[in-house]
């Protein structure tokens, strides 16, 4: 078993490690589910959609006692409560925790995942809905554990915004908000019961701080917000545990602290070496780490 032991002291253990490359090339029998139907392939001619700027693989961990899997799929034999989901090229791999070997499911998208965010479930018994951008600007939220039939579709094929995607996050403490975070500097806000309309019909607001808060002007109709928090790609965005604050970071630099919920930037910090690229909050919502792409 692999150690890494950092400057300070810290040690890390590697547990285990993902198989998903090896599945696919050892031609494994398992089941793929093709969910190309769910969007639209690009028309020859078309312009090549532009890669994410890190080119990126996401993970995303849930709990839920109420896993069934589908016909025709592999059974586990694992008891873990606990499953991993991540993406590798045009697939979303599906794993229970203590077995990493293989996967329960895999499904193909015509374009690649390229972000994604499981929503925590209050209680164990409740659905396990995952929030995922795809390279084509599209958002799809379905629940991978329970069943693929029922989805919803969001900006389709950028309808909202064509800027790219750079990273998507449920709300906290929220059953259906979501948010998507683009190149271009914007973080809109969906609901995924509501359907989607356009950008084109938001009242602009002047919130406190330096930022443009767009709401919609329709009741159940997305996107609910925009918030215009730079002029620059949004590289990660983080709700705090405990739900108040929203924290994002970018190609700017900078680390802007948000309170989500009173729609008002309270914090900002300035890196003065190159671009923050990602954040995590501390358990008791009082700190925040980043890290640093140093360009020197």
């Amino acid at each position: 078993m692999d150690h890494l032991t950092t400057t300070s002291g810290s040690v890390y253990t590697l547990q285990q490690q993902f198989q998903s490359r090896d599945v696919l090339l050892d031609g494994k029998s398992l089941r793929i589910h093709h969910m190309a139907k769910h969007i639209h392939p690009a028309i020859d001619g078309d312009v090549p959609v532009k890669n994410p700027w890190n080119k990126k693989v996401s993970m995303s961990i849930v709990d839920t006692k109420t896993y069934i899997p589908y016909t025709g799929q592999a059974q586990s034999t694992s008891t873990s409560d606990t499953f991993i989901l991540h993406n590798f090229g045009d697939y979303l791999f599906l794993y229970p925790f203590d077995n990493m070997q293989t996967p329960v499911d895999i499904m193909r998208f015509s374009h690649a995942p390229i972000c994604h965010d499981f929503r925590v479930p209050m209680l164990s018994v409740q659905p396990t809905n995952l929030v995922l951008a795809l390279l084509s600007n599209d958002v799809l939220v379905f629940d991978p554990l329970h069943g693929l039939d029922t989805f919803s579709h969001h900006n389709r094929n950028g309808a909202v915004c064509c800027s790219p995607i750079t990273t998507t996050k449920w709300v906290q403490q929220s059953h259906t908000e979501f948010v998507v975070a683009h190149e271009n500097g914007a973080i809109y806000v969906y609901d995924h019961t509501f359907p989607d309309e356009s950008s084109e019909f938001m009242d602009v607001e002047q919130p406190e701080g330096e930022f443009t808060l767009l709401l919609q002007r329709e009741d159940r109709t997305n996107p609910v917000a925009c918030w215009h928090v730079s002029t620059q790609a949004i590289y990660d965005v983080s709700f705090s545990p405990n739900g108040k604050y929203l924290a994002c970071v970018g190609k700017t630099g900078a680390l802007i602290v948000f309170q989500y919920h009173m729609q008002r930037k309270i914090a900002m910090m300035q890196s003065h070496f190159g671009a923050l690229t990602c954040l995590a909050w501390s358990p008791n919502s009082l700190y925040i780490l980043v890290c640093l792409l140093n360009l020197l």
